[in-house]
């Protein structure tokens, strides 16, 4: 794969994220966006870059793509942008028609609103209270499997998880696919929650209407649910008049510190090859719904770089089960990353039935040494929670 990758570095004043969207309907090319850091300039005085990569399309010509990375270049290079919340910018665009384009923009954003005192280390005052998701609708693809999702980034009390419900034309009621994503960076815990429908009974054109319906009726709105309750995201009849409805529905639990079971971690697979700056994993993740568990990555100087866990209650077509992503540091060559995998090789040959972690407990799986002396360790991590209803 190829990607056009943008460095920059970023000056926050007050209270606001930053978030990269984008937009394509090439056929056939499904787009993806990872972002990272990495620390550049005097080695005395070193820099913390960011970096936003867009993966291209495999089918279009090197040259083409020579041009459209010269053309961001000579729009953006030591230019400065600058946004307030609600603001965005479009940074390139790609492609001969609107039927074939590939844009992408940077957006600031406020903070997400949510209820005091619901973060994965809140405590009882108030169980019944109603939790508040702001929802969002991905970005529209072609999708051959004719599917439909939204997305939340709200926090949720321990203990709490979300689930999505497909009310059938014939009256049943089913659980659907699921997805948890736990991004932790040198900042703080980020954790996205992804609820995928399946719409086999409608056309593919149809199911792309019931996507722009869900954008003008579900995104960036915010709704309250109680343990138990449910929000009804979209309802759509198909051609022969068989009516079908999704529901984002709140499932929560008693957790306690003392009397909660243990989760494990299996090392299921790890890669023969790696990405530049990143190691996917593969896993086994056996934990308490509502219980979050994620990876670390940690440099020598303690400062914590960016990795993912994706808990995914799902199969796709790739992998039936979960991951991890650890971002390591840009100093570190191949035969540190080999000696990595080499670790995490044996990890799975000596835990074949997993890695016992506790709440609140760090469990190391790797550590490394460069040439030039840094370390960057891997552990997986379970937070503490606290006991509620």
């Amino acid at each position: 794969m190829r990607w056009l990758a943008i460095d920059y570095l970023d000056h926050v004043q007050g209270e606001c994220e930053k978030s990269f969207p984008w937009e394509t309907k090439i056929p056939g090319f499904t787009a993806e966006v990872r972002a990272s850091e990495f620390a550049g300039g005097d080695t005395d005085a070193p820099v913390r870059h960011k970096r936003v990569e867009y993966r291209m399309p495999d089918t279009t010509p090197r040259d083409h793509l020579l041009k459209l990375r010269d053309q961001v270049e000579k729009a953006l290079k030591g230019n400065t942008i600058r946004r307030s919340p609600g603001e965005q910018k479009l940074l390139f665009e790609f492609g001969s028609s609107s039927d074939t384009a590939f844009k992408a923009w940077i957006r600031v954003r406020a903070p997400l609103q949510v209820v005091p005192g619901t973060g994965p280390h809140a405590g009882t005052e108030d169980p019944g209270a109603p939790r508040k998701l702001e929802l969002h609708i991905p970005t529209i693809t072609d999708d051959p499997y004719r599917s439909v999702g939204v997305m939340t980034q709200s926090e949720l009390p321990a203990g709490d998880h979300l689930v999505g419900l497909l009310h059938r034309p014939d009256g049943r009621m089913e659980e659907i696919q699921s997805a948890t994503t736990i991004y932790a960076g040198s900042r703080r815990l980020r954790v996205m929650r992804h609820l995928i429908w399946p719409m086999t009974l409608f056309e593919s054109n149809r199911v792309r209407g019931i996507l722009e319906e869900m954008r003008a009726a579900v995104d960036g709105q915010v709704v309250q649910l109680k343990p138990d309750e449910r929000a009804r995201v979209f309802q759509a009849t198909n051609d022969h008049g068989y009516r079908t409805e999704g529901f984002v529905a709140l499932r929560s639990q008693t957790l306690s510190v003392t009397g909660l079971p243990p989760a494990y971690v299996s090392i299921a697979d790890t890669p023969q090859n790696y990405w530049p700056h990143f190691l996917s994993v593969k896993l086994k993740v056996s934990a308490q719904p509502g219980s979050l568990l994620y990876a670390v990555g940690l440099s020598g100087d303690g400062m914590a770089l960016e990795t993912s866990t994706s808990i995914m209650r799902r199969s796709t077509r790739a992998w039936a089960g979960d991951s991890c992503y650890w971002y390591y540091p840009r100093d570190f060559q191949a035969e540190d990353i080999g000696e990595i995998i080499r670790q995490l090789e044996s990890t799975k040959a000596t835990s074949p039935n997993g890695i016992q972690i506790l709440p609140g407990q760090r469990v190391p799986v790797f550590a490394v040494t460069n040439q030039a002396g840094a370390i960057f360790r891997g552990y997986f991590e379970r937070p503490m929670t606290a006991g509620k209803k």
